[in-house]
């Protein structure tokens, strides 16, 4: 094992989580439980999904990456 192939991984938080459940696995938004959540508080799927996408985010004068 190394840090690109290894059998455990841990998020550095629920919704990140959840956009790697999407991605590795095919998880789908709506049966996932995070997922369903972030729906049932009224969080449209676009916006879900867009987010994601890691996108760059204004932060201390920098753009840099939601996920950090």
């Amino acid at each position: 094992p190394n840090v690109g192939d290894n059998g455990v991984h841990a998020s550095a938080s629920p919704f990140e989580a959840l956009a790697e459940r999407l991605n590795w696995v095919g998880a789908a938004l709506e049966e996932d439980a995070f997922g369903a959540a972030m729906l049932k508080a009224g969080i449209p799927k676009d916006t879900i999904m867009a987010w994601t996408k890691d996108p760059q985010v204004e932060f201390e004068g920098k753009k840099q990456s939601l996920f950090d």
